[in-house]
């Protein structure tokens, strides 16, 4: 089932599903249920999702997140 963060892209793996809408640190924090300091560690230490900088922004694309969430499961 397709999880949505306040209006976010879904996190399905189906294009016509997915919404444009880029997630904030804070939005990841929240899908994921880590603190939001975890995912700025996790990017410092390149162990977390991909990310695209805007400005001095960190966005991220819920496929993206999907992908390397799958990764995990090893």
């Amino acid at each position: 089932m397709p999880t949505k963060i306040s209006g976010s892209a879904s996190t399905t793996g189906n294009p016509e599903e997915r919404g444009t809408r880029l997630w904030t640190a804070n939005d990841l924090a929240r899908y994921l249920g880590v603190p939001v300091n975890t995912i700025y560690k996790w990017r410092s230490t390149g162990e977390g999702p991909p990310a695209y900088r805007v400005g001095r922004y960190l966005r991220f694309d819920a496929a993206q997140v999907a992908d390397w969430l799958e990764k995990q499961r090893r």
